[in-house]
């Protein structure tokens, strides 16, 4: 029987390309020619645009790397199981990071690799792939002996490491939403007239336009009418709300319903955007669109902190460094990678969280500073200067701003799971791996939130007072 016959597909560099059809169209089998595991009985595989069959086949599987559907490793840990291709051709490798490179972490180097799950194996095979520093990869289906939930981190793997490194891919798949998601362009197979297997042809076609077949979308429109379609049956709870402060005479019914639409209206457009750029994988639009939070966070403080003078600015200064300290040490620490998938979640809450310290250190500054106008005058009186004089009012603000957050890092496991550790456990993730990032994220909010109301502290108090070291008479102009 032949198969394959009559095909001629390009598969572009530095681009992700999906081999797609029906079981028994050849769809393994043209991934075991262009690694040359077989050699095709008639035409030729180009790589460059050079024939493979002239060149060493040793060389091609080591410029053209391939990870197998069911994961095979070899070694007894998993850094001999990723430094097993590498050692055999000469090469160095630094196994740590090709663990972290594929989503793994360096403290399962001295693991059994046959203790690992499925879903880790496979990313075993991928580093171990990588290891050789190929030019492309092949992958013949690596999903499809995985749960829901690993698939799509393998998905975003391989988008990930596309967009990092630019490596061309080829992956088969019978899937065509994870296609969808995944993919830049297809090659498909359909049966023609004749036996079967004899005169199957392809055609390439792009997938993605701009972007917008990134697997951030997720799924199909079916799946996203059926998550839209979830998220209004939750408008129940919201009724009984309505109606209990109806009953109870709260009268905060306006403002449930106002906050129902306006949150379903800033997340869907929010949502949007972070999907457009998402798209474009430009960090630019990404820093763009951090400032853009930590204006508006900046502006939504100072209209809390009414009568604190100089309050956006202040606001904007503390939460913008508290955002750079902590993102840019993320980042110089290679805790999470530069793209906008880890960038823009975690940076709004590094914004958010800061925001909410500034307003709280401020609008205590100002309070304290009418309420104990007397003991900061007799302080001044004797001798003390302006910084002196409001220290107690600064140490009860810089150590109120902090206490919910501390308070919620000291329960959290105990009375509640945070939000980021229940979203990845709903999703299917590990809950070791959910609990490493919430860990980060605890730490990292700790650290904004200190950092701004510290900065706010030290900017703010001095509008309170002259040159002179003399408590202001009227709240000064903003």
């Amino acid at each position: 029987m032949e198969i394959l016959k009559c095909v001629d597909a390009g598969m572009p560099g530095g681009e992700i390309t999906a081999v797609v059809g029906p079981s028994g169209a050849g769809k393994s089998t043209l991934l075991r020619a262009i690694n040359r595991l077989i050699e095709p009985s008639s035409g030729e595989v180009y790589l460059d645009g050079v024939p493979t069959s002239g060149l060493d086949p040793l060389q091609v599987r080591r410029r053209v790397g391939m990870v197998f559907q069911i994961p095979v490793l070899f070694g007894g840990s998993v850094e001999e199981a990723v430094l097993y291709g590498a050692r055999l051709s000469g090469k160095d490798a630094d196994p740590g990071r090709l663990l972290e490179m594929v989503g793994l972490d360096v403290s399962l180097a001295g693991r059994d690799p046959q203790a690992l799950s499925v879903g880790q194996q496979q990313r075993v095979t991928m580093a171990r792939a990588l290891a050789l520093e190929p030019e492309a990869l092949l992958l013949d289906e690596p999903t499809s002996a995985l749960d829901q939930a690993a698939r799509r981190r393998i998905e975003e793997l391989v988008r990930d490491l596309n967009t990092r490194l630019g490596l061309t891919m080829v992956f088969v798949s019978h899937d065509l939403a994870q296609v969808e998601r995944a993919a830049d362009r297809v090659v498909a197979y359909w049966r023609r007239k004749g036996a079967w297997g004899r005169g199957i042809g392809t055609i390439s076609s792009p997938v993605r336009e701009s972007g917008r077949g990134d697997s951030s979308r997720g799924g199909s429109s079916m799946e996203g009418l059926q998550t839209v379609g979830s998220a209004l049956l939750t408008l129940g709870l919201v009724t009984v709300a309505v109606a209990l402060s109806f009953y109870e005479r709260l009268g905060l019914e306006k403002d449930i319903g106002v906050a129902v639409v306006r949150s379903f209206v800033q997340l869907a457009a929010i949502g949007y955007v972070i999907d457009f750029i998402f798209g474009l994988d430009s960090l630019e639009v990404v820093v763009l669109l951090l400032a853009g939070m930590v204006l508006f966070a900046a502006w939504t403080s100072a209209r809390r902190a009414r009568d604190v003078p100089r309050a956006f600015l202040v606001a904007a200064v503390a939460v913008g460094v508290a955002a750079v300290a902590t993102l840019g040490l993320l980042l110089t620490l290679r805790i999470v990678p530069a793209t906008a998938r880890y960038l823009i979640p975690l940076g709004g809450m590094v914004i958010g969280n800061s925001m909410n310290a500034a307003s709280l250190t401020m609008t205590r500054i100002r309070d304290d500073v009418a309420e104990q106008r007397p003991k900061v005058e007799a302080a001044l009186a004797l001798g003390a200067t302006s910084r002196q004089a409001v220290a107690p009012i600064l140490r009860t603000a810089l150590q109120s701003a902090p206490i919910p957050l501390i308070d919620a890092t000291k329960t959290t496991g105990i009375i509640f799971l945070p939000g980021a550790m229940v979203g990845m456990i709903i999703a299917g993730a590990d809950p070791l791996e959910a609990v490493r990032l919430q860990i980060i994220v605890l730490y990292m909010l700790l650290g904004s939130v200190s950092i701004a109301a510290i900065l706010v502290g030290t900017l703010s108090y001095r509008s309170f007072f002259t040159p002179r070291n003399q408590l202001q008479t009227s709240p000064p102009e903003h």
